[in-house]
C-alpha cells in the first residue's frame, strides 16, 4: 500500500483498539497530514494523542494547513493554533529526517526556533514567513528550553520577506549543501535579492547546490534596474564547492559584466551547471559566445550546462570556435538574449563541430522565429544526422537568399544515401586576407 487516507477521528478511534505498545504503522515512512475546518483545527488535536511508536520508522512528515483554516480573528488568533500542532508533531515524531511546512492561505510568521523541536531533521521544506520568537508575537517560552541549532543539509524555503538573519540562530546555515529559495508571489525583489547577500554570509564550502527563484513566468516583461549581480551573488564565491548555480530572475534587470561573471567563476572551480537567468540590464551583458566560453572553460571544465543573460556573435565575417578542446563535456547552452550577425546555419554548425558532446542549444522555450530557435532548430537536425529534414528547414526558414541573414559561409546540405554531405564553398573573404582558391572552409574549422 503506498497511501491511504485516514479521517483524524478514525485515525483516534483506531489507535484506542491497539495494546499499549503495538505501533500503528510499524513500517510506515512518510505521513501528510492535512488540518482542516472539517477535522482538527481549533479544537483538540489527534497530533497531540500520538505516541512516537505510533509509526517507530517514520522520517518524513508534510504538514498542510488548508487556506479554509484561516480563523475569523486573523492571523494573530490561527498561528498559535498551527504552532501548537507543529509542537505536537516534534513530540510524536522525535526521529523525522524530512519536514513540510505548508501554508495553504497567505504565508504566516512561525518562529525559526521551532525548527530546533526536530534534532534529527535533515531537510526542510518551508512554505512560511520565518521570524525571531519575539517578533513571532506568540507564546514560545518552551522553545528557550530546546538545543542551540539544529544541522539541516537540504533547504527549501518559499521566501515570504522571512528574517534569514533569525534563520541562522535556529538552522546552522553553513552545513546546508543543497539551498532553494524562492519568492512568494507579490512579493517585492530587493529585499529578495538582497537575502542572497545574507546567504553568501553564513554559507560556506559545505554548500554544493544553490537555486534561486523569483517565481514568476519566464515571459515576464523586467522591471527597471534592480542592481548588480555580483552585489547580491558575490558573498557566494567562497562556496568553493558549488557545483549548480541557478539564479532564475524572469522580469528582473542586473548588471553582469564579463569580469563579474569570470570572478564568480574563479570561486566554483567545480561548476557543472550554471544558470543565470535575468534580463541584461546593459549590452555589457551581453557577453561575445567564442570569448565567453572560451574564458569560463579555462576556470571551470566542468560545465555540461551554460545559460547566461545575453550572448552575442559579432566580428569575423566567418563564424567559428577554434581553440576549444573538443572533449568539453558542454551538453546545454542557452540565455535570454541572443543577437547575432551571422547565419544561424553557421551557427549551428560551428556548435556541432566544436562541442561533440552537445546535445541542445537555445532556451526550452524559445519564441519561434527568433535567432535561438532558429539555431537548434538546424542543431537538431545535424546532430541526428538528418539531412533531409535539415535541408527542409533550411527552405522552409529561408535561411539562404532571404536577405534577413548573410549567405552561410560554411555549409550547404544535401541528402545522400548514407550521413550528411558538405559542400563547401571554394572561396572566403575576410577583412584582412583574401582566401586563396581551393582552400577548404574545413581547415578552419578544426579546433
Amino acid at each position: 500500500m503506498n497511501a491511504l487516507e485516514i479521517s483524524p477521528l478514525v485515525f483516534a478511534e483506531i489507535q484506542r483498539q491497539l495494546p499499549d505498545d503495538a505501533p500503528l504503522f510499524p513500517i510506515l515512512r512518510s505521513l501528510t497530514w492535512i488540518e482542516s475546518p472539517s477535522y482538527n483545527l481549533g479544537r483538540a488535536s489527534v497530533l497531540s494523542q500520538l505516541q512516537w511508536n505510533v509509526a517507530p520508522r517514520l522520517l518524513h512528515l508534510s504538514l498542510y494547513f488548508a487556506e479554509s483554516t484561516s480563523s475569523t480573528d486573523g492571523e494573530s488568533s490561527r498561528n498559535p493554533v498551527i504552532l501548537e500542532r507543529i509542537m505536537e508533531a516534534a513530540a510524536a515524531f522525535p526521529r523525522l529526517e524530512k519536514l513540510d511546512i505548508h501554508m495553504g492561505c497567505r504565508p504566516i510568521s512561525l518562529p525559526a526556533d521551532i525548527l530546533r523541536l526536530f534534532p534529527a531533521i535533515q531537510e526542510a521544506y518551508l512554505d512560511c514567513t520565518m521570524r525571531d520568537w519575539e517578533s513571532a508575537a506568540h507564546d514560545e517560552q518552551a522553545l528557550l528550553e530546546l538545543p542551540q541549532n539544529v544541522t539541516i543539509r537540504t533547504l527549501h524555503l518559499n521566501w515570504d520577506d522571512s528574517d534569514l538573519e533569525a534563520l541562522a540562530s535556529a538552522v546552522d546555515l553553513g552545513a546546508i549543501e543543497c539551498l532553494s529559495v524562492a519568492r512568494a508571489p507579490g512579493r517585492c525583489c530587493e529585499p529578495f535579492l538582497a537575502a542572497l547577500s545574507v546567504i553568501g554570509r553564513y554559507a560556506s564550502t559545505e554548500l554544493v547546490r544553490i537555486e534561486v527563484d523569483s517565481g514568476l513566468p519566464s515571459n515576464t516583461a523586467p522591471v527597471p534596474f534592480n542592481g548588480a549581480l555580483i552585489a547580491y551573488a558575490g558573498p557566494l564565491r567562497l562556496c568553493h564547492n558549488l557545483s549548480e548555480v541557478m539564479i532564475t530572475l524572469p522580469g528582473h534587470s542586473l548588471a553582469l559584466t564579463i569580469v563579474e561573471l569570470l570572478s564568480l567563476c574563479r570561486g566554483w572551480p567545480d561548476l557543472a551547471l550554471l544558470r543565470l537567468d535575468f534580463h541584461p540590464a546593459s549590452p555589457d551583458g551581453i557577453f561575445d559566445i567564442c570569448q565567453v566560453v572560451r574564458e569560463v572553460y579555462k576556470i571551470c571544465p566542468k560545465l555540461v550546462s551554460i545559460h547566461l543573460p545575453g550572448l552575442k556573435t559579432l566580428g569575423r565575417p566567418f563564424f567559428h570556435l577554434r581553440g576549444l578542446p573538443t572533449s568539453l563535456p558542454l551538453l546545454h547552452l542557452s540565455s535570454n538574449i541572443f543577437y547575432s550577425e551571422h547565419n544561424p546555419i553557421d551557427i549551428a554548425f560551428a556548435l556541432h563541430h566544436a562541442f561533440h558532446k552537445l546535445i541542445a542549444v537555445g532556451p526550452v522555450l524559445c519564441p519561434d522565429g527568433s535567432d535561438w530557435a532558429m539555431v537548434s532548430g538546424l542543431f537538431h537536425h545535424l546532430r541526428v544526422g538528418d539531412s533531409v529534414s535539415a535541408t527542409d528547414f533550411i527552405g522552409e526558414k529561408n535561411l539562404i537568399g532571404s536577405g534577413r541573414y548573410p549567405f552561410p559561409l560554411s555549409v550547404c546540405l544535401a541528402s545522400f544515401n548514407m550521413g550528411l554531405a558538405v559542400l563547401l564553398e571554394n572561396y572566403y573573404y575576410s577583412a584582412s586576407e583574401e582566401r586563396q582558391p581551393g582552400a577548404d572552409l574545413s581547415d578552419m574549422l578544426r579546433p
